[in-house]
């Protein structure tokens, strides 16, 4: 610095402080410390260099969980553009209650005031849309299927095409494919209604309907031999011509005879 006042004299160091300090003024900050955990010092200057002020601003360490918050009654009361930096709640009823423009409040969400606005950090993944329908969808329910009502089972017709076959007016039916559209057809609801051996030989040993035990002979004429038994050990089965016989081998007979009657009877 080059100083142009009085070299000599009782005047010259007074006139140049009083230059200085005219100059460059006294520093706004005096001693002492400034700022904390949870504040920050803002220095003011201007424009010779000169510190003219110290301030603190708080700033946010994090977020100060406060409870619970029932958005569809406000409790505890929540207001748009009133709060503390930082202290958030997490809804615990859904409702609109606005704040700042947000009303859409879900189970969970949180509301967190940023020291202007309240903001909704978003913690539910509620389905947007399906099938029309939104929320909590049931896909159990079919109702909202065009043409969907009471007593009727929707098939499709085609792609994204869809049609109902309305429940029958009778019991006791199933419902069939008869190759070109779904019907409905009676059910068999009871066993055998009847039943008759005719001339086989076979009889039932029980009721004619219902569960039905059969008795009896197989004769000849339907394909049976007419025996009740299996006849002695050693007999062999012989024909008539019109019935089976279980007797013993007449002499002569040899063992291919026995074994060309059996080729015979299959």
């Amino acid at each position: 610095m080059i100083y142009g006042g009085p070299a000599a004299g009782a005047d010259a160091p007074t006139l140049f402080r009083a230059l200085v300090n005219a100059d460059l003024p006294a520093s706004g900050a005096v001693a002492n410390t400034y700022g904390s955990s949870t504040a920050i010092p803002v220095v003011t200057v201007n424009d010779k260099g000169v510190i003219t002020g110290i301030t603190t601003a708080a700033f946010q360490t994090g977020l100060t969980y406060q409870g619970a918050w029932n958005a569809s009654t406000n409790t505890p009361t929540l207001a748009s553009g009133a709060g503390t930096a930082g202290f958030y709640y997490i809804v615990s009823v859904a409702g609109t209650t606005n704040l700042d423009g947000v009303t859409d409040w879900a189970v969970g969400d949180w509301a967190v005031f940023s020291g202007a606005v309240w903001q909704k950090l978003d913690q539910t993944n509620t389905v947007v849309s399906v099938n029309g329908q939104t929320g909590a969808v049931n896909l159990t329910q079919i109702a909202n299927v065009a043409g969907g009502a009471a007593n009727r089972i929707v098939f499709n017709t085609g792609a994204n095409t869809t049609n109902f076959v309305a429940a029958p007016t009778s019991a006791d039916t199933f419902l069939k494919w008869n190759g070109s559209a779904f019907v409905w057809n009676s059910a068999v609801t009871a066993a055998v209604t009847s039943f008759s051996g005719g001339s086989t030989g076979l009889t039932p040993s029980s009721s004619t309907t219902g569960d039905i035990t059969v008795a009896g002979t197989l004769v000849a004429a339907n394909g049976g031999t007419g025996l009740t038994s299996a006849g002695t050990s050693g007999n062999v089965l012989t024909s008539n011509g019109t019935t089976w016989t279980s007797a013993t081998p007449a002499a002569g007979v040899t063992l291919d005879d026995v074994v060309a009657l059996a080729v015979a009877l299959g």
